[in-house]
């Protein structure tokens, strides 16, 4: 966003993803509820534990998984990796089946994805830190 789009009222635009910071605030908070209410429903409704196993599974690994689509789209043969090519439906679909069979898969053997892993033994060393 430019310093003209600032004095022009851009701050109050009503734009999608303007990324000014009204727009920042509001969907921190629109996703602070989502995970609160599914957070809520979770806890009182049990039976909605066993058909949301797969989307808990993708949450236990986001950094795997976020670093995983990016290796994929770098990977993509040619232009397929440049916009619109890399924004079509069909491989965000692919994405999205991918992610949560491999999510799934890895859960079924590990608590936490790989990347999760290293993470957290590399910040491990904070305990012994005074």
């Amino acid at each position: 966003m430019s310093c003209g789009a600032l004095t022009h009222g851009g701050l109050l635009a009503a734009e999608p993803h303007t990324g000014s910071t009204f727009d920042l605030i509001g969907s921190i908070g629109i996703a602070i509820n989502v995970v609160l209410c599914l957070t809520v429903a979770m806890d009182r409704l049990p039976w909605l534990r066993r058909p949301a196993t797969p989307i808990i599974a993708v949450g236990t690994m986001s950094l795997t998984l976020y670093v995983g689509h990016i290796l994929v789209i770098l990977a993509l043969p040619g232009k397929a990796a440049i916009p619109p090519q890399s924004a079509s439906a069909a491989l965000l679909l692919w994405f999205i089946v991918g992610a949560t069979l491999f999510a799934e898969l890895w859960s079924r053997f590990f608590r936490r994805g790989p990347l999760e892993y290293l993470l957290n033994g590399a910040t491990k060393v904070a305990n012994y830190v005074r």
